[in-house]
Protein backbone atom coordinates (compact mmCIF):
# COMPACT_ATOMS: atom_id res chain seq x y z
CA UNK A 1 0.00 0.00 0.00
CA UNK A 2 3.05 2.29 0.81
CA UNK A 3 4.71 1.36 -2.80
CA UNK A 4 1.31 2.50 -4.46
CA UNK A 5 1.22 5.58 -2.09
CA UNK A 6 4.39 7.14 -3.21
CA UNK A 7 3.45 6.02 -7.04
CA UNK A 8 0.64 8.35 -6.84
CA UNK A 9 2.58 11.10 -4.94
CA UNK A 10 4.81 11.18 -7.92
CA UNK A 11 2.43 10.94 -10.73
CA UNK A 12 0.59 13.67 -8.90
CA UNK A 13 3.58 16.07 -8.83
CA UNK A 14 4.32 15.55 -12.38
CA UNK A 15 0.67 16.37 -13.42
CA UNK A 16 1.00 19.74 -11.17
CA UNK A 17 4.34 20.91 -12.75
CA UNK A 18 2.41 20.34 -16.27
CA UNK A 19 -0.62 21.86 -14.92
CA UNK A 20 1.32 25.02 -13.80
CA UNK A 21 3.18 25.63 -16.84
CA UNK A 22 -0.34 25.47 -18.82
CA UNK A 23 -2.15 27.99 -16.15
CA UNK A 24 0.80 29.87 -15.86
CA UNK A 25 0.41 30.59 -19.89
CA UNK A 26 -2.35 32.88 -20.32
CA UNK A 27 -3.29 32.06 -24.23
CA UNK A 28 -5.95 29.79 -24.95
CA UNK A 29 -5.55 26.04 -24.11
CA UNK A 30 -5.22 23.92 -27.12
CA UNK A 31 -7.44 20.77 -26.99
CA UNK A 32 -4.75 18.44 -26.16
CA UNK A 33 -3.71 21.07 -23.44
CA UNK A 34 -7.62 20.85 -22.13
CA UNK A 35 -7.41 17.21 -22.32
CA UNK A 36 -4.23 17.34 -19.39
CA UNK A 37 -6.24 19.31 -17.53
CA UNK A 38 -9.45 17.50 -17.29
CA UNK A 39 -7.33 14.36 -17.22
CA UNK A 40 -5.04 15.71 -13.68
CA UNK A 41 -8.34 16.90 -12.09
CA UNK A 42 -9.74 13.41 -12.69
CA UNK A 43 -7.10 11.72 -11.51
CA UNK A 44 -6.51 13.66 -8.81
CA UNK A 45 -10.55 13.63 -7.57
CA UNK A 46 -9.05 9.74 -7.40
CA UNK A 47 -6.17 10.05 -5.31
CA UNK A 48 -8.36 11.95 -3.11
CA UNK A 49 -10.93 9.77 -2.83
CA UNK A 50 -8.08 6.97 -1.81
CA UNK A 51 -6.45 8.92 0.82
CA UNK A 52 -10.00 9.44 2.24
CA UNK A 53 -10.73 6.01 2.44
CA UNK A 54 -7.02 5.26 4.12
CA UNK A 55 -8.60 5.94 7.75
CA UNK A 56 -11.50 3.91 6.90
CA UNK A 57 -9.10 1.13 5.34
CA UNK A 58 -7.11 1.16 8.73
CA UNK A 59 -10.03 1.24 10.93
CA UNK A 60 -11.46 -2.01 9.55
CA UNK A 61 -7.50 -3.46 9.53
CA UNK A 62 -7.77 -2.75 13.15
CA UNK A 63 -10.79 -4.24 13.95
CA UNK A 64 -10.26 -7.56 12.07
CA UNK A 65 -6.85 -7.83 14.51
CA UNK A 66 -8.63 -7.16 17.44
CA UNK A 67 -11.23 -9.85 16.29
CA UNK A 68 -8.31 -12.18 15.64
CA UNK A 69 -6.98 -11.57 18.66
CA UNK A 70 -9.81 -11.74 20.66
CA UNK A 71 -11.18 -15.81 19.21
CA UNK A 72 -7.31 -16.73 19.64
CA UNK A 73 -7.82 -15.49 24.06
CA UNK A 74 -10.70 -17.32 23.65
CA UNK A 75 -9.63 -20.75 21.95
CA UNK A 76 -6.39 -20.29 24.56
CA UNK A 77 -8.82 -20.12 27.92
CA UNK A 78 -10.44 -22.96 26.57
CA UNK A 79 -7.17 -25.10 25.78
CA UNK A 80 -6.62 -23.92 29.53
CA UNK A 81 -9.20 -25.18 31.15
CA UNK A 82 -8.78 -28.62 29.54
CA UNK A 83 -5.42 -28.57 30.71
CA UNK A 84 -6.45 -28.02 34.16
CA UNK A 85 -9.32 -30.20 33.94
CA UNK A 86 -11.58 -26.84 34.95
CA UNK A 87 -15.52 -27.11 34.20
CA UNK A 88 -15.36 -23.22 35.40
CA UNK A 89 -12.87 -20.54 35.47
CA UNK A 90 -13.87 -17.18 38.32
CA UNK A 91 -14.44 -14.84 35.26
CA UNK A 92 -17.85 -17.19 33.76
CA UNK A 93 -18.76 -16.46 38.01
CA UNK A 94 -20.48 -12.84 39.26
CA UNK A 95 -18.27 -10.71 41.56
CA UNK A 96 -20.07 -8.28 43.73
CA UNK A 97 -16.88 -6.10 45.08
CA UNK A 98 -17.13 -4.72 48.82
CA UNK A 99 -15.06 -3.35 51.51
CA UNK A 100 -14.24 -4.43 54.69
CA UNK A 101 -15.86 -2.48 57.63
CA UNK A 102 -15.23 -4.18 60.89
CA UNK A 103 -12.74 -7.01 62.57
CA UNK A 104 -13.16 -7.86 65.91
CA UNK A 105 -9.69 -7.96 67.70
CA UNK A 106 -10.79 -11.12 69.97
CA UNK A 107 -11.35 -13.11 66.01
CA UNK A 108 -8.70 -11.48 64.00
CA UNK A 109 -8.34 -14.78 62.12
CA UNK A 110 -11.75 -15.84 62.08
CA UNK A 111 -14.39 -13.52 60.84
CA UNK A 112 -14.38 -10.19 59.50
CA UNK A 113 -17.70 -8.15 58.17
CA UNK A 114 -18.28 -6.43 54.55
CA UNK A 115 -20.69 -3.74 53.76
CA UNK A 116 -22.36 -5.73 50.79
CA UNK A 117 -25.21 -8.25 52.04
CA UNK A 118 -28.88 -9.66 50.18
CA UNK A 119 -29.81 -6.57 48.72
CA UNK A 120 -26.40 -6.50 46.69
CA UNK A 121 -27.43 -10.45 45.46
CA UNK A 122 -25.10 -12.06 48.22
CA UNK A 123 -25.44 -15.61 49.35
CA UNK A 124 -24.88 -17.73 52.43
CA UNK A 125 -21.85 -19.56 51.29
CA UNK A 126 -20.44 -17.66 48.38
CA UNK A 127 -16.68 -17.82 48.01
CA UNK A 128 -14.66 -14.50 48.94
CA UNK A 129 -11.78 -13.80 47.32
CA UNK A 130 -9.19 -10.97 47.06
CA UNK A 131 -7.05 -10.17 43.65
CA UNK A 132 -4.21 -12.80 45.57
CA UNK A 133 -6.60 -15.70 46.20
CA UNK A 134 -9.35 -16.78 48.75
CA UNK A 135 -9.77 -15.89 52.07
CA UNK A 136 -13.01 -17.83 52.88
CA UNK A 137 -16.95 -18.03 52.22
CA UNK A 138 -19.81 -15.72 53.46
CA UNK A 139 -21.00 -17.19 56.54
CA UNK A 140 -24.12 -15.13 56.98
CA UNK A 141 -25.82 -12.75 55.38
CA UNK A 142 -27.93 -9.24 56.42
CA UNK A 143 -29.83 -6.97 54.08
CA UNK A 144 -26.89 -4.47 54.18
CA UNK A 145 -23.47 -6.65 55.20
CA UNK A 146 -21.96 -9.90 55.36
CA UNK A 147 -20.19 -11.93 57.63
CA UNK A 148 -16.88 -13.62 56.21
CA UNK A 149 -15.25 -16.98 57.89
CA UNK A 150 -11.85 -16.94 57.10
CA UNK A 151 -9.46 -19.89 56.03
CA UNK A 152 -7.15 -18.85 59.02
CA UNK A 153 -10.17 -19.57 60.96
CA UNK A 154 -10.03 -22.55 63.59
CA UNK A 155 -13.34 -23.84 63.38
CA UNK A 156 -13.14 -23.88 59.78
CA UNK A 157 -14.59 -26.55 57.61
CA UNK A 158 -11.98 -28.70 55.67
CA UNK A 159 -11.26 -27.48 51.91
CA UNK A 160 -11.09 -29.84 48.88
CA UNK A 161 -7.99 -28.91 46.93
CA UNK A 162 -5.84 -29.48 43.77
CA UNK A 163 -2.41 -29.63 43.44
CA UNK A 164 -0.78 -28.87 40.32
CA UNK A 165 2.75 -28.60 39.20
CA UNK A 166 3.42 -28.98 35.36
CA UNK A 167 1.28 -31.61 34.11
CA UNK A 168 0.40 -33.65 37.33
CA UNK A 169 -2.60 -33.12 39.60
CA UNK A 170 -3.06 -34.63 43.26
CA UNK A 171 -5.82 -33.96 45.75
CA UNK A 172 -5.75 -33.29 49.26
CA UNK A 173 -7.86 -31.66 52.40
CA UNK A 174 -6.41 -28.12 53.62
CA UNK A 175 -6.54 -28.99 57.15
CA UNK A 176 -5.73 -26.19 59.34
CA UNK A 177 -3.89 -22.84 59.30
CA UNK A 178 -0.15 -22.67 61.80
CA UNK A 179 2.14 -19.81 61.78
CA UNK A 180 0.88 -18.18 58.51
CA UNK A 181 0.53 -21.18 56.42
CA UNK A 182 -1.62 -23.49 55.37
CA UNK A 183 -1.28 -27.50 55.81
CA UNK A 184 -2.50 -30.35 54.09
CA UNK A 185 -1.89 -33.65 55.57
CA UNK A 186 -1.50 -37.12 54.22
CA UNK A 187 -0.59 -37.01 51.07
CA UNK A 188 0.66 -40.21 49.42
CA UNK A 189 1.63 -38.99 45.97
CA UNK A 190 5.31 -36.84 44.92
CA UNK A 191 4.64 -33.56 45.42
CA UNK A 192 7.35 -30.48 44.50
CA UNK A 193 7.89 -27.10 46.53
CA UNK A 194 6.28 -24.52 44.55
CA UNK A 195 3.49 -26.31 43.14
CA UNK A 196 0.31 -24.23 42.76
CA UNK A 197 -2.95 -25.18 45.15
CA UNK A 198 -5.97 -23.83 43.92
CA UNK A 199 -9.64 -25.24 45.32
CA UNK A 200 -10.59 -28.33 43.64
CA UNK A 201 -14.63 -28.03 43.24
CA UNK A 202 -15.58 -30.76 45.24
CA UNK A 203 -17.94 -31.44 47.83
CA UNK A 204 -17.79 -27.68 49.17
CA UNK A 205 -18.65 -24.14 48.49
CA UNK A 206 -16.01 -22.80 46.40
CA UNK A 207 -15.79 -22.73 42.74
CA UNK A 208 -12.87 -24.89 41.33
CA UNK A 209 -9.59 -23.31 40.20
CA UNK A 210 -9.43 -20.17 42.45
CA UNK A 211 -5.66 -19.70 43.98
CA UNK A 212 -4.66 -20.39 47.30
CA UNK A 213 -0.77 -20.38 47.41
CA UNK A 214 2.01 -22.56 46.72
CA UNK A 215 3.98 -25.57 48.41
CA UNK A 216 6.69 -24.19 50.28
CA UNK A 217 7.67 -27.43 52.09
CA UNK A 218 7.29 -31.17 51.72
CA UNK A 219 7.47 -33.60 55.01
CA UNK A 220 7.71 -37.13 55.31
CA UNK A 221 5.67 -38.56 58.15
CA UNK A 222 7.50 -41.15 60.37
CA UNK A 223 6.81 -44.35 58.39
CA UNK A 224 7.27 -42.68 54.89
CA UNK A 225 3.72 -43.37 53.93
CA UNK A 226 2.56 -40.15 53.64
CA UNK A 227 3.49 -36.07 52.85
CA UNK A 228 2.33 -33.69 54.90
CA UNK A 229 2.41 -29.66 52.51
CA UNK A 230 3.02 -26.63 53.84
CA UNK A 231 1.48 -24.00 51.44
CA UNK A 232 1.97 -20.49 51.74
CA UNK A 233 -0.58 -17.56 50.76
CA UNK A 234 0.50 -14.33 48.98
CA UNK A 235 -2.43 -12.58 51.27
CA UNK A 236 -1.14 -11.06 54.30
CA UNK A 237 -4.47 -11.35 56.51
CA UNK A 238 -3.17 -8.43 58.55
CA UNK A 239 -4.12 -6.00 55.81
CA UNK A 240 -8.03 -7.47 54.18
CA UNK A 241 -9.73 -4.00 53.03
CA UNK A 242 -11.37 -5.22 49.72
CA UNK A 243 -12.72 -8.37 48.69
CA UNK A 244 -14.96 -9.44 46.23
CA UNK A 245 -17.78 -12.19 46.53
CA UNK A 246 -18.44 -14.94 44.08
CA UNK A 247 -21.56 -15.33 43.38
CA UNK A 248 -23.12 -18.71 42.02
Amino acid sequence: MKKNKKILITFGIIFAVVLIVIIGNTRKLTFIEKGIKDGFSFIMKGFSNIMGCKNDCENVEQIEVLQAENNQLKSDINNLKEMLNLKTILSEYNKINATVINRNLGYWYDTLTIDKGKNDGIKENDAVITKKGLIGYIESVNYESSTVKLLTSKTKNKISVKITYDDKTTYGLLSNYENNYFVIESISEDVKVDSIVTTAGLGNNYPEGIYIGKVSEVTNDNFDLAKTLKVKPEIDYNLISLVSVVSK
